[in-house]
């Protein structure tokens, strides 16, 4: 899949509303390299998001070992299952567990499911 794929329906929020630069240009393709508006010109810029638009998509990878006990995330055994909301117990061995039944440290009692996939479950991004 590549980034004009997957970020398509942002790319077109931001187009619709007169947002292009501060919702899309500036929180995917300039920050992620470091950049900022004021100090790229437009073209070099156009450049950058032809560029990233025809790159492949890269999932974030995330340092387990980092992440807060109790910080959401989505949660599914195999690709063939949908996403579903958890929240991080603990990374061990190589493997994310996460509360069962969608409770957290504070109201489970030690019941930790380990998952095959697991990614952040990421808000919307802020500018």
């Amino acid at each position: 899949m590549l980034n004009c794929e997957k970020y398509s329906e942002e790319l077109i929020n931001s187009i619709f509303n007169n947002r292009f630069c501060e919702g899309f240009v500036i929180p995917y393709v300039l920050k992620p390299a470091g950049k900022h508006c004021r100090g790229t010109m437009c073209d070099l810029c156009s450049a950058m998001v032809k560029d990233f638009l025809k790159l492949e998509y890269k999932e974030e990878s995330v340092d387990w070992s980092k992440v807060v006990v109790d910080t959401p995330i989505l949660v599914r055994h195999s690709e063939l299952n949908d996403w579903i909301p958890r929240y991080f117990a603990k990374y061990e061995n190589g493997v994310v567990y996460a509360w069962d039944g969608g409770t957290t440290s504070l109201t489970a009692e030690n019941d930790m499911v380990k998952w095959q996939h697991a990614k952040l479950l990421k808000e919307e991004r802020n500018q």
